[in-house]
């Protein structure tokens, strides 16, 4: 499981095209920022789930899985 301040590897799935911003930090190390955890946010049943930040700026959200 990720930990809140650490440095990973975004593994974002290649066929989600939907998401470009997504699509474009693919492989890129992020820190994660947050972990989520409000109902709006996330649904928790699935897996854990985080706020994440590149070296660009750009802020997204990553499932556990996607961060290696």
């Amino acid at each position: 499981m990720a930990e809140l301040g650490h440095v990973y590897t975004f593994q974002y799935p290649e066929e989600f095209v939907t998401l470009p911003d997504y699509t474009a930090h693919a492989g890129h190390i992020v820190v994660t920022t947050r972990e989520l955890t409000a109902d709006d946010e996330v649904d928790v049943s699935e897996q854990p789930m985080w706020e994440i930040k590149a070296s660009d700026g750009w802020v997204g959200h990553a499932f556990d899985d996607e961060l290696v």
